[in-house]
């Protein structure tokens, strides 16, 4: 995969990480994967609000994705060192 598309993976999943807290108290847990045609939202669990966890995300924190230069920079020196 990209490395391009690795670093947004990253950004997304640490964006996505802020709200999901309370999803992971309630055993809701998520992955962002890229793939060969983007990336994989994965999400796991076993909750009945799992539809409503799976449309925060999206809505929530995919649709209107923003990253400041700060992070950018965070994750992708970290991509470049094999941190990640």
């Amino acid at each position: 995969f990209s490395t391009l598309l690795k670093l947004f993976c990253f950004l997304v999943e640490n964006k996505l990480n802020e709200f999901a807290y309370d999803a992971l108290i309630a055993n809701l847990q998520f992955q962002i994967e890229p793939s060969s045609k983007g990336f994989n939202l994965i999400v796991f669990g076993y909750n009945q609000k799992m539809t409503d966890f799976i449309s925060a995300l999206v809505k929530d924190g995919l649709k209107e994705f923003e990253t400041t230069e700060t992070t950018f920079n965070v994750f992708k020196e970290k991509l470049q060192n094999n941190i990640i």
